[in-house]
């Protein structure tokens, strides 16, 4: 798989992310990030950035809780 075939899922809620990817039958992995300065209330998280992980042969998601 190329990187080019790939979906854009960037800022998409993560449901919405896993949902598209799972349909295309996509491998991924996800690591949660948040601010250090701001602690957010929330169970909802954003896709803030997306790579793939060439040699691995996986998409890693990097997601955020909303915080507005």
């Amino acid at each position: 798989m190329q990187a080019q075939e790939l979906p854009n899922v960037l800022a998409y809620p993560l449901e919405e992310a896993v949902s598209i990817l799972k349909k295309a039958g996509i491998t991924y992995a996800l690591h949660q990030t948040s601010s250090p300065k701001i602690q957010a209330q929330t169970a909802k998280f954003r896709v803030v950035r997306q790579r793939f992980q060439r040699e691995q042969g996986f998409l890693q998601l990097t997601v955020m809780p909303e915080v507005w």
